[in-house]
């Protein structure tokens, strides 16, 4: 999975080019945007993209961890979208996610990590500086860990793009819903 990041990272910062303007983060609550109309179905979630912003990617390289890829119709961003059944502690999938990404970039690191609300749903919002030699990368996205396993959207683009893209990659990461696990009990008379 690693290895597939880190190309997908080296395709994304190849194409960083072009501005967009975006305005600063509000609270902790997010949600999916009214212009994300098209439904992807994850393993345990379900994902709202706006076609109109973010064109699917068809990948080359297989990996059953990565469920959509997709690019910006700028070109200066990429997201991702993975899940998986199993749960797994938060803080443990994010120390893994994280050692996989050093195995090829050693410098990358959690530069901001918070605990907020994505659709009603508890979920961790993380930045993640991913330096390679190619350029230094930054993803931003918003991870879920719980009943129905793990889950996350993450946009990626070019760190120095970052606060001028914010918004965007946001936007795109609060497309993520996973249903609530409350109300799910068998009602007992």
């Amino acid at each position: 999975m690693t290895r597939l990041l880190c190309l997908v990272l080296m395709i994304c910062s190849t194409s960083i080019s072009s501005m967009l303007t975006s305005a600063p983060a509000g609270d902790n609550a997010m949600s999916k945007s009214k212009t994300s109309t098209t439904v992807y179905t994850l393993k345990n979630a379900k994902f709202y993209g706006d076609t109109a912003q973010w064109k699917p990617l068809q990948d080359s390289l297989p990996n059953p961890s990565i469920d959509f890829q997709f690019e910006h119709v700028d070109g200066n961003m990429r997201g991702m979208l993975l899940s998986f059944k199993e749960f797994v502690p938060m803080d443990e999938f994010i120390e893994s996610f994280i050692g996989g990404m050093k195995e090829d970039a050693p410098e990358t690191k959690i530069v901001e990590r918070r605990n907020v609300k994505v659709n009603g749903v508890p979920m961790v919002e993380i930045t993640i500086d991913m330096p390679t030699p190619q350029a230094p990368i930054r993803y931003f996205g918003y991870v879920y860990s719980g009943t129905k396993g793990v889950c996350m959207a993450l946009g990626i683009c070019h760190r120095d793009l970052f606060a001028e893209v914010k918004t965007t990659l946001e936007t795109f990461a609060a497309g993520l819903v996973v249903a609530s696990a409350a109300g799910t009990a068998p009602k007992t008379k």
